[in-house]
């Protein structure tokens, strides 16, 4: 996670629906590390309790989001959340309330390091793409074929969590 988001102090507001979903975008960009892992966590360990540290890490992210969100752009992101809270829950359509996304997002994205944070994870993901591709392409001239191993399992293995 950026300095800028662990750098500020707590308390976090109340993990309501409406303000996770408010800061939902910011917790998807800045804790994507953290639940990377802790997925890749659970899909490795049968037992929950061999990844009990890493979901702790992901609270602990979000918890930082939220605190940071809160303590940055107080009024745009509390204004936001409490119009998720107040938007009839059948629709799921927050269309009357973008134009309170727009003013927190001019506030949060900068003062979070977004597009930087953004910046790295699309530069690792093309590194990921390219040798996912660089696996394909040495797989397709028959190592892997010979071990027994199907092109389609290397391409997925070596592919980012979001692609798999």
């Amino acid at each position: 996670m950026p300095d800028a988001v662990s750098d500020i102090a707590r308390p976090a507001p109340l993990a309501t629906s409406s303000v996770l979903y408010a800061a939902s975008k910011y917790i998807g960009i800045l804790c994507r590390g953290e639940n990377v892992s802790y997925l890749e966590c659970k899909a490795e360990h049968a037992n929950p309790a061999d990844c009990l540290d890493r979901g702790a890490k992901v609270q602990s992210c979000v918890a930082d989001v939220l605190a940071a969100l809160a303590s940055t752009c107080p009024e745009s992101f509390t204004q936001y959340a409490k119009c998720i809270e107040d938007e009839p829950m059948e629709e799921y359509a927050f269309h009357e309330c973008r134009s309170r996304e727009t003013v927190l997002s001019k506030c949060a994205v900068p003062a979070l390091k977004i597009k930087e944070v953004y910046a790295e994870l699309e530069a690792a993901h093309a590194a990921a793409v390219e040798a996912s591709a660089a696996a394909e392409t040495q797989t397709a001239g028959g190592s892997a074929a010979s071990e027994g191993a199907p092109a389609s399992s290397v391409s997925a293995a070596a592919a980012s969590p979001s692609e798999r």
